[in-house]
């Protein structure tokens, strides 16, 4: 049986948060965000994004009255599907209290 064994330096979790993201486009994308990390995070979406596009994200979740968090990064891996896609984004600039916040469900 094969060992695999995790190679990522943060844990992911799981989430179901809604993004804004803005990569040069006229219109900014609505996705959603499922799962994060404190380097980056995975969205899924119905539009695609080029491979090291820069990226400005705004993440809330529905329904929230808290501030959305912002953060800038860049796609650095996608995968499609045959009625939406997964892309990666790592992180290049967000406080580490935004962080914190989008790890334990955005609740303050």
């Amino acid at each position: 049986m094969p060992n695999f064994t995790e190679k990522r330096r943060y844990p992911r979790c799981s989430v179901q948060y809604l993004a804004l993201i803005n990569s040069g486009q006229k219109e900014p994308l609505k996705v959603n965000v499922s799962n994060v990390s404190k380097t980056g995070l995975l969205l899924n979406s119905l539009s695609d994004l080029d491979l090291n596009d820069p990226v400005e994200i705004t993440i809330t979740k529905e329904n929230s009255t808290l501030d959305p968090i912002s953060a800038t990064g860049n796609v650095v891996w996608r995968k499609n599907h045959s009625s939406s896609r997964e892309i990666g984004i790592h992180f290049s600039k967000i406080r580490w209290s935004e962080t914190d916040r989008l790890l334990h469900g955005l609740r303050y």
